[in-house]
């Protein structure tokens, strides 16, 4: 957490220092739901299967203008991430969601390419993760030759911690559109996030697998002038 109150500190006192330049700056909220997987590699085969798993977003966001079409957004967020894994073996199978909780905060260069009443623009830039809490491998179904034996099992026996390293970094690009409600604006957003850096923490030195987070995001969200 002292990670994020520093970078909390930093992003005020840029954000102060610029007010003194310019009053086309904006703040606002945003919201909507990210569509969570991740990359492992060497491939674990055709027993594993990884599917998108959908979770939450919100957080704030902040616009810097530097000219009238270009600026730089930032958007902390509250992210649910993770995945959906299958793992299969003859008559066994194993249905479980990979689940992780990070502070996302995406850096992004915004361009916008019009100034007319709808205002679609495009963006792109670097994405840092802080880690909120433990990594968790819930299993949601648990079946042993062919029989589900989930019910089973104590609620409390069926998830496993994941070893993880605590902070996470990728490429975030995307696209959006804003419409103007007086001198406010509301805006809808896409996102991919991709990760750049290995964010399993190995517990030995036979372990060499390589796991990444990635993510599609859709937002909506309502920002508003700071200034005069």
């Amino acid at each position: 957490m002292k990670k994020l109150q520093i970078l909390i500190v930093l992003f005020f006192i840029w954000f102060c220092f610029l007010q003194g330049f310019t009053q086309t700056n904006k703040i606002g909220l945003v919201g909507g739901l990210n569509f969570g997987n991740v990359d492992i590699s060497p491939s674990l085969g055709d027993e594993v299967d990884l599917g998108y798993r959908t979770g939450f977003a919100f957080g704030g966001a902040l616009y810097i203008a530097f000219s009238p079409t270009f600026g730089l957004q930032v958007e902390p967020t509250y992210m649910q991430k993770g995945s959906k894994v299958t793992i299969k073996e003859d008559n066994d199978r194993l249905e479980g969601t990979l689940k992780a909780n990070y502070i996302d905060i995406p850096v992004l260069f915004k361009i916008d390419l019009s100034q007319g009443n709808t205002q679609p623009y495009v963006m792109a830039g670097l994405d840092v993760g802080l880690r909120l809490g433990k990594v968790n491998l819930v299993y949601d179904k648990i079946v042993i030759d062919g029989m589900d034996v989930t019910s089973l099992i104590p609620e409390n026996e069926r998830e496993d911690e994941l070893p993880t390293k605590s902070t996470d970094l990728g490429v975030n690009f995307g696209a959006g559109v804003q419409f103007p409600v007086g001198k406010n604006h509301i805006f809808i957003e896409g996102q991919y996030n991709l990760g750049l850096v290995d964010v399993a923490n190995e517990t030995s030195d036979d372990e060499e697998i390589e796991v990444k987070t990635k993510g599609i995001q859709i937002k909506l969200g309502f920002i508003f002038p700071l200034g005069k």
